[in-house]
């Protein structure tokens, strides 16, 4: 039996900047796009940056935007209608439905909420720096075809465990369980259709 999900994804992740390295920022007009760029770049001559160490947050942490990353990373099929669950028995279509929230609860799958970026958020002290990256993926964003069963698929045996992200706005799911067993993401296949980087003051 294969279980996947065609649509759309998200990945996010999160962490704290030292408060003076963001205020250098701003100061300075750095974008984090040209930021993002100026460490991509394998030729420094090839950036106009000229970031003192003490502010070059993402090295400090490892190479790229992707390494700050300690308050959140989730990546995920988004809960809403835009996106399809499929179960395929034998090579051919044996079940399907769409991701929002009223069809999945129609079809007695069990929702459970997991994390929450805003909570994360609110924990944090006052004043508080956070850099967040953001992409949308389309295509194949899960897919597990390790499922060996003589008995037809049951929704009501389907858990999803999702994170809250952006107030509610993006339901991101974590990971799948299928008869209390949790099945594997082993078919990522997607395109990147956006990249988003900002800074989050709490």
């Amino acid at each position: 039996m294969l279980i996947k999900i065609e649509g759309y994804g998200l990945q996010t992740y999160a962490g704290t900047v030292p408060f003076a390295t963001y205020e250098y920022f701003q100061q300075e007009g750095i974008d984090l796009e040209d930021y993002n760029d100026h460490l991509e770049s394998f030729d420094s001559d090839e950036s106009s940056l000229n970031i003192p160490e003490e502010h070059n947050f993402a090295i400090a942490r490892g190479s790229s935007l992707y390494d700050v990353n300690d308050l959140w990373e989730v990546q995920g099929a988004i809960l809403d209608e835009n996106s399809k669950l499929i179960v395929e028995s034998d090579g051919k279509p044996d079940w399907e439905c769409d991701l929002s929230l009223s069809t999945l609860e129609d079809h007695g799958i069990k929702l459970i909420e997991i994390g929450d970026s805003e909570d994360v958020i609110y924990e944090l002290p006052s004043p508080t720096a956070i850099f967040m990256g953001t992409q949308l993926l389309e295509g194949l964003v899960f897919g597990d075809d390790g499922l060996n069963s003589d008995a037809d698929f049951d929704p009501k045996q389907l858990e999803i465990y999702y994170h809250n992200h952006d107030d509610g706005n993006n339901l991101i799911v974590k990971y799948i369980k299928y008869s209390e067993k949790e099945l594997d993401n082993q078919m990522l296949d997607v395109d990147v259709k956006s990249n988003e980087y900002e800074w989050i003051v709490k």
